[in-house]
C-alpha cells in the first residue's frame, strides 16, 4: 500500500512540476553564436605559445581597427545609360562614358583661298584673289559629324565635314564675277579628353583629306566649274567645356537626351594644294575656326 502511495505521489509531482520546468527553461534568452574571425598567422615567425597568442591578439586588434575606419555610406553615382539610379548623382565623365560616342560640330572658318587665280579677270595686275575678291572677304560656315572611340588615353575620332564659301568680286574688278566653293572633308583626330575627370579643356590634333567643288560665274561670260583632286590638311585645337555655365541644364540634358558635353572649340587648320593637272589652287595658310560642339 505504501509503495502505491509513493508511486502516486511521484506521478503527481511530475505532472504539476513539468510545465513549471519548461516555462523556466523558456525564460532564458537565446544566445547568438559567437562570431569568430579567421586570422592568419605565420607559424615560422612565432616561437613560444605566448608569442602565438600575442600574434593572434595583435591581428585581431588590427582588423577591428580597419573595420572601424571604413565609411558608413559608400558614395554611389547615377549611371543613366545602364538604367541604374543610385544617389541621384552623375559619375565623372572619365568614368561614365561609353566606349563609343558621337560629336556634332557647327562653326565658322575664316577660310580664304588667297592663292586662287580668277578665270575671267583680263587685267593681269588684277588677276589675283586679293585684287579681284578682296583680302577680307569673310569666311564660311562648316558642319562636321564624327564618331569617336573612347580609350584611357583619349578619344580617336573619324569625321565627315562640309562647308560652303561664297564671295563676289570687288567693284574695281574688270568683270563682275561670283565664286562658290564647296569643301568636303574626311578627317581623323586624337582628342586628349581624359586629362581631368571632366573634360574642362581637351586639346586635339587632326589631319585629313579634302576636295573642292567650285564654280566661278560671270553674267557676260558664263561660268567655269569642276572639282579638285583630294589634298591633305592639318590642324590642332582645343575643346572647352561649357557644362559648368549651366550645371542644372547640363545635368537634365544628360538624363533626358544622353548629351554628355557641350563645348566651345577653337582650332587652326592649313590646307595644302591639290596636285591634279589644271586644278585651281585652294591652299591656305594657317586659318582659324571656332564654333559649338555637342557630344552624345
Amino acid at each position: 500500500m505504501r509503495i502505491n502511495l509513493l508511486k502516486f505521489s511521484l506521478i503527481n509531482l511530475l505532472i504539476f512540476s513539468l510545465p513549471q520546468l519548461l516555462k523556466a527553461d523558456d525564460s532564458f534568452p537565446e544566445q547568438a553564436p559567437e562570431q569568430f574571425e579567421e586570422v592568419e598567422v605565420n607559424s615560422n615567425q612565432v616561437g613560444s605559445p605566448e608569442d602565438l597568442e600575442n600574434e593572434v591578439d595583435a591581428q585581431v586588434e588590427t582588423k577591428k581597427g580597419v573595420v572601424k575606419e571604413l565609411p558608413l555610406v559608400e558614395e554611389e553615382y547615377l549611371y543613366i545609360k545602364y538604367g541604374t539610379e543610385k544617389n541621384g548623382k552623375i559619375a565623372p565623365y572619365r568614368d561614365r562614358r561609353d566606349t563609343w560616342g558621337f560629336m556634332f560640330s557647327l562653326g565658322y572658318s575664316f577660310f580664304q583661298p588667297e592663292n586662287y587665280i580668277p578665270d575671267f579677270e583680263t587685267n593681269t595686275s588684277l588677276r589675283t584673289f586679293d585684287a579681284t575678291y578682296g583680302d577680307s572677304s569673310g569666311g564660311m560656315p562648316e558642319l562636321t559629324f564624327s564618331a569617336k572611340l573612347n580609350t584611357a588615353i583619349g578619344a580617336f575620332q573619324l569625321g565627315l565635314g562640309g562647308a560652303v564659301y561664297n564671295v563676289s568680286s570687288l567693284e574695281t574688278a574688270t568683270i563682275s564675277t561670283d565664286l562658290t566653293v564647296t569643301l568636303v572633308r574626311l578627317e581623323g583626330a586624337l582628342v586628349l579628353d581624359t586629362l581631368f575627370s571632366e573634360p574642362l579643356v581637351a586639346p586635339y590634333i587632326l589631319a585629313g583629306g579634302y576636295t573642292v567643288f567650285y564654280e566661278e560665274s560671270s553674267e557676260s561670260n558664263g561660268s567655269v566649274d569642276g572639282n579638285t583632286q583630294v589634298a591633305v590638311y592639318f590642324g590642332l585645337g582645343a575643346n572647352i567645356q561649357l557644362n559648368w555655365l549651366e550645371e542644372k541644364t547640363a545635368h537634365n540634358a544628360y538624363l533626358d537626351y544622353g548629351i554628355e558635353n557641350a563645348f566651345l572649340y577653337i582650332e587652326g587648320k592649313t590646307y595644302s594644294e591639290a596636285g591634279g593637272a589644271g586644278d585651281p589652287d585652294f591652299s591656305t595658310g594657317f586659318l582659324l575656326a571656332a564654333g559649338l560642339r555637342v557630344e552624345i
